[in-house]
C-alpha cells in the first residue's frame, strides 16, 4: 500500500490551518492534496494532538520487531532440530 508522504506533524499542521478558519479548496491545492483527502484528515485525527497521533505508527513498529524476533527464534530452533541426526 503506498503511503501518502506526509507525516503525521505535517498533518496535523494542515488540519489545524483548517480549523483557523482557512479555505480547504485553497490549502488542497497548496498543499498538492484533494480537499477530500483533508477533509479525510480531519475526521481521522480530530482531536489529536502531533504526539498522540505518531503513537500508533511507533507501536506498530515495536510489534513488528517483536515479530520477527519470535520467528527468528522459531526457525533457529527448527533448524537446530532437524539438522541433528535421529
Amino acid at each position: 500500500m503506498r503511503g501518502n508522504g506526509f507525516t503525521e506533524s505535517q498533518i496535523t499542521k494542515i488540519r489545524r490551518q483548517v480549523e483557523s478558519g482557512t479555505d480547504v479548496a485553497d490549502l488542497a491545492r497548496e498543499c498538492g492534496v484533494r480537499t477530500a483527502t483533508i477533509y479525510t484528515w480531519r475526521s481521522k485525527h480530530s482531536g489529536l494532538k502531533v504526539n498522540q497521533a505518531e503513537r500508533p505508527r511507533e507501536f506498530e513498529k515495536t510489534k513488528r520487531k517483536q515479530i520477527v524476533a519470535e520467528s527468528t527464534s522459531d526457525i533457529r530452533t527448527l533448524k537446530l532440530i532437524t539438522s541433528r541426526k535421529w
